[in-house]
């Protein structure tokens, strides 16, 4: 998926899946985490929610955004 439906990952290596309701989950191998969050309501796309919290862990992390 591009990095947008991701959440923003940093890694290059990161990859992942976005499904329906919201869910979202992808793994960072360069950052040694992966990310899982699941909604129980149906949606087109990410959730803005899931987007916002995969940010914070990698604000958590240390890490500096792409733009």
């Amino acid at each position: 998926l591009p990095v947008a439906e991701l959440g923003d990952p940093r890694g290059p290596a990161a990859f992942g899946h976005a499904g329906m309701g919201g869910s979202l989950g992808y793994a960072d191998p360069e950052y040694r985490m992966g990310f899982g969050y699941v909604m129980n309501q149906m949606g087109p796309v990410v959730d803005l929610r899931s987007r916002s919290l995969s940010k914070a862990l990698y604000k958590a992390l240390g890490t500096r955004s792409r733009s």
